[in-house]
């Protein structure tokens, strides 16, 4: 790609674009939800809705230590990711459901599950890394940087309606977290970034 495109006008074009914000509506804009209701069915609705119904009745997923420490060990990420990505899945749900239905019925759901991804040591994938995460010195890779994301898409469709706990997703997750990893990985004094999973 870079042989084609010179990174400098990608840059230049993509500074001019202007993006919508927010990208979707916030979970509070119920004319919005109600077109896309409209637009997906009721079938599909409701679908949506027991899903999440079902999705708040689970048991948050615990993630141990040996757990992560499984692929090294044995080679294995699977149970891992797996567990981490049921998870995500689960706040997925009750997040959609909450949208759909706007009663409010999920909120607590969408707090205990942001507040189990928040309690992680680690958003890396454990093969990046070669022991337990040192939650002082974060790393990036493109598991971290999924669930950051996750977050601050959360806290944008929830943070006006989930005051005063909003805390939780933006200083306490997208921001400060995905900032210090973002930090710790580039090398200081450098701008260049560091080796895989963003350390040196």
């Amino acid at each position: 790609m870079l042989s084609k495109y010179n990174p400098l006008e990608v840059e230049l074009l993509l500074k001019r674009a202007e993006p919508t914000w927010p990208p979707f509506p916030r979970a509070s804009d119920r004319p919005a939800w109600e077109k896309i209701k409209s637009r997906v069915g009721e079938a599909e609705t409701q679908r949506q809705i027991r899903e999440g119904e079902e999705a708040a009745k689970q048991p948050i997923p615990f993630i141990s230590a040996t757990l992560f420490l499984e692929s090294k060990r044995t080679g294995e990420d699977d149970r891992y990711e797996n567990t981490r990505y049921h998870r995500s899945g689960l706040l997925c749900s009750v997040a959609i459901a909450e949208c759909l239905e706007g009663k409010g019925r999920f909120h607590d759901s969408i707090l205990d599950l942001a507040w189990a991804i928040c309690e992680e040591s680690a958003w890396g994938l454990p093969c990046h890394l070669t022991e337990l995460p040192d939650i002082h010195d974060p790393s990036i890779d493109i598991g971290a940087a999924t669930i950051a994301l996750q977050m601050a898409e959360l806290y944008t469709l929830f943070g006006d309606l989930l005051d005063p706990y909003s805390h939780l997703l933006s200083q306490g997750v997208s921001c400060q977290r995905a900032m210090s990893m973002t930090q710790s990985s580039v090398m200081p004094g450098t701008g260049s970034p560091r080796g895989a999973g963003g350390r040196v």
